[in-house]
């Protein structure tokens, strides 16, 4: 219902003074920005890791050799209600692991057939992990934010979506090449093992993330610096309309050049209606002999 004490929808997307993306033109999909629309990709990275819990920090370090695996699926999926079939897969190709584990594990009982090297926890800190130095290789949802943590920190991921966009981001940082695509519905004890192994022992899929960390890491500010700046610019200069898109003030037919392409139409078509016109009114022989002394003219 519309309110005397707001401005209705159409009014508010009028006066947008700013738009933070959650996006880096490093990832791909250029476009064109108009000057009020910012990418702050990985605001949600801290410069600076924050301690680990004990518990985890003393798991990483036992991992020197060999490095360390995390496996996040986020919140939205519970890893803990898996088939008992990829349960036990998944659980056999870790025991044969050199690699520590550390898992997110969302079940309050933890199986018996866990290995020594998996270390099972309800909660996470993933940003903190992946800037860990022994961390090899992360298994995600594919979740744009692990995806964006992973990428910053130069981690390659084994995709398992699930949901929403899920399924996109695992086939386009595959397409990339720091990561392979492994559907829930394939997952056996072969598929697992032979995509977690390429994973840490082709040493291709980690050269690129490294790379493209580059790209996206190398920026004048932080993400959240160019939140802060731009934040304050159009406070300091009241709404900054002048980095408005004059689109907003218009119509969808001047928003869409309607109006223009209408006149381009109706000038094709009178001007097609007077050339039909004024050939009826020449006969064929009057038109051989300009065409004739048109051609005397010119050769």
């Amino acid at each position: 219902m519309a309110s005397k004490n707001y401005p209705t929808f159409r009014e508010v997307t009028r006066n947008v003074s700013l738009v933070f993306v959650g996006h880096h033109f490093s990832q791909g999909a250029i476009r064109p920005y108009v000057p009020n629309l910012i990418d702050i990709g990985g605001i949600q990275i801290k410069n600076k890791p924050d301690p680990l819990p004990p518990k985890i920090s003393d798991f990483l370090a036992n991992a020197s050799d060999h490095g360390a695996i995390l496996f996040s699926l986020g919140t939205n999926v519970n890893s803990a209600d898996f088939a008992s079939d990829k349960l036990s897969a998944i659980l056999s190709v870790f025991s044969r692991l050199n690699q520590k584990v550390i898992w997110k594990w969302d079940g309050d009982r933890i199986p018996g057939n866990k290995s020594a090297n998996v270390l099972m926890e309800k909660w996470v800190p993933q940003d903190d992990i992946l800037a860990h130095p022994n961390l090899r290789l992360f298994i995600s949802h594919c979740g744009l934010g692990g995806i964006t943590e992973a990428l910053f920190h130069g981690v390659p991921i084994l995709g398992i979506p699930f949901i929403y966009d899920q399924h996109i981001n695992a086939n386009k940082i595959a397409e990339d090449g720091w990561s392979i695509h492994l559907p829930y519905d394939n997952i056996t004890a072969d598929s697992f093992s032979s995509a977690v192994n390429a994973m840490l022992y082709n040493r291709t899929y980690a050269i690129k993330v490294k790379e493209l960390s580059k790209l996206y890491r190398d920026r004048p500010q932080t993400a959240l610096e160019t939140a802060i700046y731009w934040t304050e610019y159009v406070i300091r200069y009241r709404g900054a309309p002048h980095m408005q898109t004059p689109q907003v003030k218009m119509n969808f037919i001047q928003r869409n050049s309607l109006d223009v392409v209408a006149f381009l139409l109706l000038s094709i078509f009178f001007c097609s209606k007077a050339i039909k016109m004024l050939m009826s009114k020449v006969s064929p022989a009057k038109l051989i002999i300009i065409l004739d002394h048109s051609a005397d003219f010119y050769f």
